[in-house]
């Protein structure tokens, strides 16, 4: 085992150690843990652009208070303390309003893909 991979495996595990997710957190957070592995594999093998598999993209929805912003924070911490990816290049985390934008560190689909919600700057017509 390469040594970078190492630390990548020690530092996932630490953190898997203080988080505590329930079924259905661990269940994404395996999902997203098996997609990076892949990618991971590809990118060593220097296999990306042969690669038939479409970006990750996925989505955490539920009920006010069951875990969705901790779910989110967990992979951030994947992506970005244990992989060193940037947030608006390796990945983005998007919300549909600003208030939930704001609480995962992220962005609304709106500003992130430029689309204006209404005409005329925001005024109503």
């Amino acid at each position: 085992m390469r040594r970078h991979e190492h630390n990548v495996r020690h530092n996932a595990r630490d953190s898997l150690r203080q988080a505590n997710p329930n079924a259905k957190q661990l269940d994404i957070l395996l999902h997203v843990a098996e997609r990076v592995k892949l990618e991971w594999c590809e990118e060593s093998a220097n296999t990306v652009a042969a690669s038939n598999e479409d970006p990750l993209f996925d989505l955490v929805h539920g009920l006010p208070g069951t875990g969705k912003s901790e779910v989110i924070a967990w992979i951030r911490e994947l992506f970005e303390v244990v992989l060193g990816w940037t947030h608006g290049t390796q990945f983005v985390c998007l919300a549909f309003q600003n208030a939930t934008a704001a609480s995962i560190d992220g962005n609304t689909i709106h500003s992130w893909a430029e689309i204006q919600s209404r005409k005329g700057g925001g005024q109503r017509q």
